[in-house]
């Protein structure tokens, strides 16, 4: 008897304290508008936007039927790069950025009350089995009182089907894009105006040249902050 299906859920600091940890296995999957993936977004991230899936696979005469597309279809609009690094690691840790807002306080709310984290609210929420405490139906509202219906359903249907597809490591970010971004501006590279903007020392860069080295490694809310070399301040 298989297990029922949950929906894994994490915030910004969740997300950024694995791309972080565990950056080459890491894989996120972003949803939102093409527009707003290409203004800002997470280096190594793959699109899957509502209007490119609708575009490109083939539905014949009729309207477009999100709920109909499989996952080899989903993978046929991906390029090569993409496709590689997509079949790679979505069997490692599997982030799916389904919008550019943040979902509705309420509902945040509600997954705090579902995991008994008002006090010590950690950046990770696993809803029970109990289906009396199932949250789809409060996902469901939720996601229909965002602005961004199409993504939030493209977002919902990559998670499906990765899930059908026997993907275990797969998480919902709650945190917009938006929200991420503003925390960690430096994760977006249009930020900085070279890779070496934010690289203090020309030894660091003969040592170590992914720049990424040079981001704090781990960042957690009202929790002590370990960082490296680079996050030294001279007093």
């Amino acid at each position: 008897m298989s297990k029922p299906r949950k929906i894994n859920f994490c915030l910004a600091s969740f997300l950024y304290n694995n791309t972080q940890s565990y950056r080459d296995k890491v894989l996120v999957i972003d949803t939102r508008d093409l527009e707003n993936f290409m203004e800002q977004s997470l280096s190594g991230s793959i699109s899957l936007s509502y209007d490119n899936i609708k575009h490109s696979v083939p539905h014949g005469d009729g309207d477009f039927d999100l709920e109909k597309v499989t996952l080899s279809q989903l993978e046929s609009t991906l390029m090569d790069l993409e496709l590689e690094r997509f079949k790679k690691r979505k069997r490692i840790y599997c982030f799916v950025l389904m919008s550019q807002a943040s979902f509705p306080k309420d509902f945040i709310d509600y997954l705090k009350k579902l995991t008994k984290s008002e006090d010590d609210f950690l950046d990770y929420f696993q809803i029970p089995e109990n289906p009396e405490t199932c949250i789809n139906e409060e996902f469901e509202k939720a996601s229909a009182l965002m602005a961004e219906k199409d993504s939030v359903a493209m977002g919902t249907k990559i998670f499906h089907l990765l899930q059908e597809d026997k993907v275990r490591e797969l998480y919902i970010v709650i945190d917009g894009a938006e929200e991420f971004f503003k925390r960690y501006p430096y994760m977006d590279l249009s930020h900085h105006s070279s890779p070496n903007a934010f690289i203090r020392s020309e030894s660091i860069i003969a040592m170590k040249l992914d720049f990424t080295f040079n981001f704090p490694n781990d960042i957690w809310d009202n929790r002590l902050f370990l960082g490296n070399y680079n996050q030294v301040f001279e007093i």
